[in-house]
């Protein structure tokens, strides 16, 4: 692809520096940034012209491509968000963007925050994924007891995503804290079978959502995947346990939870359910090993999933004559029925990605046609796909492993 044009903005803007009283160095070190971000960068990675750059294009290129293969220094990063501001201002002035197109722009080139702690984390030490955040780490009461949820810490980098990425609240968060809430004001005695939540409460729950699910006339909490979902969550987050008469119970702790900014919430949230909730809870007993595997192989998911271009939609096929990895993604989907009937449940109520499904008959297990991922989710893959690599001691990559654990060829 030819750059003309882009070349000729950039000529443009370098002479509109100069007749502006810029010193000849410093135009020619935007310039070349400009040229660099053009070349190296834009033509591999989105080709198109400079005037066809968005918001997220410049968070990739500065929070992930730049930091892997450049490195440099913050003040190489702050130095480019300025090169991007004042280059997109004089593009709008010029009339070669919109009003809204520059506001996306400059609603990205101002998160200095959250660019610089893309920087800490990238070039620290492995971090753990609930290691604290610097800003914005929520109020506690001094009463509250070390160690608890209130306190565990938010994997800051994720929650800077979800702080600054434009996304609609999704579901998970309301319906969570409705969840809480039902427990804290009701007797619920679990099951002597299975210790499940019994069905008359699985349906009041139900009708306290956001979307009420549709649920045979004989259910159980399996068929619920909210439900299911928000049972071994609170109990991996501990904010909820098992009584000793077999009860389900909200620990004090629900209280700070719930007094948390629905930011950190989601952010707790989404994290839990990646890296701590385990899997083979959610999915059918008798594949529980299956689900397992899964869960061990989620860094090649994430990587999948963080190659998709948001709001396409994939139809999942699983045969070896569509694109590579987009038959990989449908085999990984398809062997885990953890993976199909709940997993993906849980990622589109926290806003990463949406799919469709065959029709089916309720209370039959989900048959998931096609996967849409997010921009906001595929910035999340995106940071769990690198930290994976960031961290691995291995040759192999977490999605070779990958293909070669689903005898892909």
């Amino acid at each position: 692809m030819e750059t003309f044009r882009s070349e000729e903005l950039i000529k443009d803007f370098y002479r509109f520096l100069i007749q502006g009283g810029s010193t000849s160095h410093s135009a020619s070190q935007h310039r070349d940034k400009l040229r660099f971000f053009l070349h190296a960068y834009l033509m591999e990675e989105w080709p198109r012209e400079l005037d066809r750059v968005n918001g997220e294009i410049i968070r990739d290129f500065l929070g992930y491509w730049f930091l892997r293969h450049v490195g440099g220094s913050k003040s190489d990063v702050t130095a480019y968000l300025d090169t991007f501001r004042k280059f997109y201002d004089h593009l709008y002035h010029a009339a070669r963007i919109s009003k809204p197109e520059l506001d996306d722009l400059l609603s990205v080139c101002n998160s200095r925050e959250y660019f610089l702690a893309c920087f800490d984390e990238y070039f620290s030490p492995f971090p753990d994924a609930w290691e604290d955040f610097s800003a914005g780490r929520p109020s506690l009461k001094a009463s509250d007891p070390p160690g608890s949820s209130a306190h565990q810490n938010v994997d800051r980098q994720l929650w800077m995503l979800v702080r600054n990425l434009e996304r609609p609240q999704p579901p998970a968060v309301l319906d969570f804290a409705l969840f809480l809430d039902y427990l804290a004001h009701n007797s619920v005695s679990l099951t002597k079978a299975h210790s499940h939540i019994p069905v008359r409460h699985i349906r009041r729950m139900n009708q306290r959502f956001t979307s009420p699910e549709e649920m045979p006339s004989r259910t159980r909490m399996e068929y619920s995947s909210r439900v299911k979902w928000f049972y071994h969550l609170g109990l991996t987050l501990k904010l909820c346990r098992t009584g000793k008469k077999n009860t389900m119970e909200v620990e004090p702790l629900t209280e700070a939870f719930l007094d948390l900014d629905p930011n950190t919430q989601l952010a707790i949230i989404l994290d839990n359910t990646w890296h701590h909730l385990n899997w083979a809870d959610l999915g059918n007993t008798e594949t529980r090993k299956v689900s397992e595997w899964a869960q061990e192989h989620k860094e090649g998911f994430a990587a999948l999933l963080a190659d998709l271009t948001p709001h396409r939609e994939i139809i999942l096929d699983p045969e070896p004559g569509v694109e590579r990895e987009e038959a990989l993604l449908a085999r990984y989907i398809y062997f885990h029925d953890v993976v199909e009937n709940t997993l993906l449940y849980a990622l589109r109520e926290c806003g990463v990605l949406d799919y469709a499904v065959h029709d089916q008959e309720t209370g039959e297990a989900l048959q998931i046609k096609s996967v849409t991922m997010t921009r906001f989710g595929r910035q999340v893959m995106k940071l769990y796909a690198r930290r994976a690599m960031h961290g691995e001691k291995s040759s192999t990559s977490p999605l070779t492993k990958l293909q070669e654990n689903l005898l892909f060829s």
